[in-house]
């Protein structure tokens, strides 16, 4: 049975969208998803974050280049995993470890967005 030319047209808005969806994705490499079939890269970090650096884009685990989106995705990813409410369970000196951690973490978010502007 052949199709339409009602289908026809919206077969090639799907295949422009899902384009359209793809190059954004590319383009902005902060992996925010699409809304067309769950388009949309997932983000990797550049490097592990490690809270005890002494360069804040290595505390918060992304590079100096990295767009403004990748940035705050790093920080929220960098305090959801070292966060202190997360060692609660784990003896008081991991509590302090992870509080001092997160001081860091937010001290070189505080830098970055200075110089960032965000």
């Amino acid at each position: 049975m052949a199709g339409t030319a009602y289908d026809e047209v919206e077969a090639r808005s799907r295949v422009y969208r899902e384009r359209i969806a793809r190059a954004y994705a590319s383009w902005c490499r902060c992996g925010a998803q699409s809304s067309v079939g769950g388009l949309g890269g997932g983000y990797r970090p550049a490097q592990e974050p490690d809270p005890f650096a002494t360069d804040v884009y290595v505390v918060l685990g992304c590079s100096y280049h990295a767009p403004d989106c990748e940035l705050i995705a790093a920080y929220r990813r960098a305090a959801k995993r070292f966060h202190p409410d997360c060692a609660e369970g784990l003896g008081l000196a991991a509590y302090r470890r992870a509080t001092e951690a997160m001081a860091r973490i937010n001290a070189a978010w505080d830098c970055i967005r200075r110089m960032r502007h965000l």
